[in-house]
């Protein structure tokens, strides 16, 4: 599904990424690991296209995204690809099922809710949550998008012993049917739940290790469900909050 010729990634005259092939299943757990400053970030960054290679190509079905236009790549995100964010990225005046709405592209909101003990607050405002609350909500509105690909950026973090095992048997279950992209520190728990693990360092491929057989058929999803984000609600919700942002 996804694959990786000689990309690389330069910051500031500093080589983020140097040269990395890498060929990625179409579906999984692919934990990827690495010390800070190993280049985990900007490698999810740019499978998710929120970032461009300086060099190199990223093949996905086929077609190399790091050629598409601003426009096509928010095509892509849109369509195939759900972010767990270290930041959670919530819109703190609206409510938890109003952010999980915005991406939302299922029907299954409410078991998701109840899943991780969510229902009960589902109508406070994302600001009145604690930091584990607000994690929950990140992770399940990204987990009730029907993408292909779902990219998770240190999910856990902040979360207690329970509900971290929750959302990692979650994020499991979910790689059955499609690649889960999981960035992690070094963290023999998470290993554990890992099909591919991938560790770089300093930018470079280090290692590649395969703890089971994958399936590396080509999948495709063109379909696009109709979300119940309504634009002008959000703008209205959100008009005196960090007004820079939303303009």
């Amino acid at each position: 599904m996804i694959e990786l010729c000689n990309v690389s990634k330069i910051k500031n005259d500093k080589k983020i990424l140097n040269e990395i092939n890498l060929k990625l299943p179409s579906k999984g757990l692919v934990v990827i690991k690495g010390l800070n400053g190993a280049g985990k970030t900007t490698l999810v960054n740019l499978i998710g296209g929120l970032d461009v290679p300086n060099s190199g190509k990223i093949l996905f079905n086929g077609i190399d995204i790091s050629s598409l236009s601003s426009n096509k790549l928010s095509e892509y995100r849109e369509k195939y690809i759900s972010f767990i964010f270290q930041d959670n990225n919530l819109f703190e005046n609206m409510s938890v099922l109003d952010n999980i709405n915005i991406t939302n592209k299922s029907n299954n909101i409410k078991s998701t809710l109840e899943e991780f003990n969510l229902n009960y607050i589902s109508n406070q405002k994302a600001k009145s949550l604690s930091g584990g609350q607000q994690k929950k909500v990140a992770i399940t509105r990204a987990l009730s998008k029907n993408s292909t690909i779902l990219i998770c950026d240190e999910p856990t973090s902040s979360l207690d012993s329970e509900s971290r095992i929750n959302v990692l048997k979650k994020i499991k279950s979910i790689s059955r049917n499609k690649l889960v992209l999981l960035i992690s520190h070094e963290d023999i728990f998470i290993d554990n739940y890992a099909d591919m693990l991938i560790e770089l360092n300093e930018g470079n491929l280090q290692s590649v290790v395969e703890t089971k057989q994958l399936d590396y058929s080509i999948e495709k999803s063109n379909s696009i469900s109709k979300n119940n984000f309504n634009i002008f609600d959000f703008l209205i919700k959100n008009l005196f909050s960090n007004k820079k942002n939303y303009i």
